[in-house]
């Protein structure tokens, strides 16, 4: 983060660097810090989409509906063929209590993008919230062959237990403290 916040000092208001500040400050669990690196991004320039669906799940965290409804809007102007807009409805679907709505449009962020990591997470997630441990395995699954990272430890760990698969639930634990140390998350 340090780096990350020098670099910003060097190259003012670049907004991958930015990007990248506010992400750092969400693994730290700064989600305040989080939220102040977003907005400076999006202030910056408005038209950049790159981790614009992280900013909208950190709104929905927070439950501003009409904040999310507009970024929503506005990331769907922009450019209704990459994943973030339709990750941000998906978002805004949930919040509002409509899971019908959240899953189709989470799946067309996966249409136009299968690789999209976060899509994959919140379809996981949605799918664990709505008693389909099993589906949000193969979600988590997929996310996980993407990136291995904590979200996508933490989904399948759930999902193992919730079916229960107590061992897999257990192998998927150890592999995730194995790959992040130094990360105490890994060892709850």
């Amino acid at each position: 983060l340090k780096s990350f916040v020098r670099m910003e000092e060097w190259f003012p208001n670049h907004v991958k660097t930015l990007v990248q500040i506010a992400s750092l400050h969400l693994q730290l669990n700064e989600k305040n810090s989080a939220l102040i690196s977003f907005k400076k991004a999006r202030s910056v320039d408005s038209r950049s989409l790159d981790g614009m669906e992280i900013y909208a799940s950190l709104i929905k965290d927070r439950e501003d509906i009409s904040t999310l409804n507009s970024l929503t809007t506005e990331l769907l102007e922009i450019n209704d063929k990459r994943p973030e807009g339709w990750l941000a409805l998906a978002l805004f679907c949930e919040l509002k209590g409509d899971r019908v709505s959240a899953s189709q449009f989470v799946d067309k962020a996966l249409q136009l993008d299968p690789f999209h990591l976060a899509s994959h997470h919140f379809k996981g997630q949605l799918l664990l919230d709505s008693s389909d441990p099993a589906a949000s395995v193969q979600s988590f699954f997929k996310a996980h062959t993407i990136r291995r990272d904590f979200l996508s430890f933490q989904g399948l760990v759930n999902a193992y237990l919730q079916i229960p698969k107590v061992s897999e639930a257990l192998r998927t634990a150890k592999e995730a403290l194995s790959m992040m140390p130094k990360d105490a998350r890994a060892m709850v």
